[in-house]
């Protein structure tokens, strides 16, 4: 019994105190007549970002770049996706990224999402018979 009562203890601990918080509850922000629902907003931002890229073709492996793309709840980017500097207007890209990032960053916070927290490591960008690709399986 002594070699349980320190875990017991914790898990007593740890009832209290999640009995005794009293965190305030995150206000939803309601979405104005006409306004845009945040998961239409993000879908559609995704989409213009999938058609921006469209099939990342290169001439030269320099033109090839990878974007972290979204939001997971923990941290981090929630995928990867190459594009091609070539047929790619980069600022555009990366300014729907950042969009898409934020979107996601409310939808998460007005939601109370949480995610695996899993660490999506960066990877590397192959050029593969005229196009950029992932070294890994993360496709948009």
């Amino acid at each position: 019994m002594k070699k349980f009562f320190p875990y017991v203890l914790f898990a007593a601990i740890c009832v209290s105190t999640a009995a005794c918080s009293e965190s305030e509850p995150l206000q939803t922000v309601q979405p104005q007549e006409g306004a845009m629902d945040i998961k239409t907003q993000i879908q559609q931002e995704r989409e213009q970002i999938r058609q921006l890229i469209g099939d990342a073709k290169a001439s030269d492996p320099s033109q090839c770049r990878v974007l972290a793309l979204g939001h997971k709840a923990c941290g981090g980017p929630e995928t990867y996706v190459a594009y091609s500097t070539e047929h790619t207007d980069e600022a555009e890209l990366l300014k729907l990224a950042e969009h898409y990032k934020n979107a996601q960053q409310t939808m998460q916070k007005q939601e109370r999402m949480y995610s695996d927290c899993a660490i999506v490591p960066e990877p590397k960008v192959g050029w593969v018979n005229g196009y950029c690709v992932l070294g890994a399986d993360n496709v948009l």
